[in-house]
């Protein structure tokens, strides 16, 4: 998962080991409608799928965001 570290870092600019894999992503400072839209982004391009609607709601937590990605990329 070191691209998904590598993606949360550059698009939050922090540390990935500052955040709890569990926490709610929306309690978090840094997280806002726009960025969330910017690691989704970042996602899809770098690991080349496309996430529907409900999963990108889903992702709430590091946590969620790892299991949909491995869901996703078991399916491809």
């Amino acid at each position: 998962m070191q691209r998904l570290q590598s993606i949360i870092e550059q698009v939050f600019d922090t540390s990935f080991t500052s955040i709890d894999r569990r926490d709610d992503l929306k309690e978090l400072d840094f997280w806002d409608s726009m960025n969330h839209m910017l690691l989704i982004t970042g996602i899809e391009k770098d690991y080349d799928i496309i996430l529907e609607a409900e999963e990108i709601i889903a992702m709430t937590s590091i946590e969620t965001i790892e299991t949909i990605l491995f869901k996703k990329l078991e399916e491809s």
